[in-house]
This record gives C-alpha cells, sequence and structure tokens, in this order.
C-alpha cells in the first residue's frame, strides 16, 4: 500500500508542471536557509520526524 502511495504521489506531482519546480524549490529554500543558520536543519528535522507526526497521532489517538 505504501509503494502504491508514493508511486501516485510521484505520477501526480510530475504530471502536473508547475508542481515539479515545488520539491526543488523547497529543497533549495532550505538548504540556502541551512547555510546560514545550522539550527534550522535541527529544528526541519525536530518538526519534520517528531511535531508533525506527534500532532497526527495525538489527534487521531
Amino acid at each position: 500500500m505504501h509503494l502504491v502511495f508514493n508511486i501516485m504521489a510521484t505520477v501526480f506531482i510530475y504530471g502536473i508542471p508547475f508542481l515539479r519546480e515545488i520539491p526543488v524549490k523547497g529543497a533549495d529554500l532550505i538548504s540556502d536557509m541551512a547555510v546560514k543558520n545550522k539550527a534550522v536543519v535541527a529544528g526541519y528535522l525536530l518538526a519534520v520526524f517528531v511535531a508533525l507526526p506527534g500532532t497526527i497521532l495525538a489527534l487521531t489517538a
């Protein structure tokens, strides 16, 4: 099921031309911010892998 979700998301993002630029621009923005301030890396990792999943789990429990 996870594989199907990933394939469908890839087809969706790369199938619509203006959506193709969003992941690249997002990665570029985060990398520029990380070069200036290393705390951005820690904040991003904590937000994406701890806070966001924790919030989702708390809301659905």
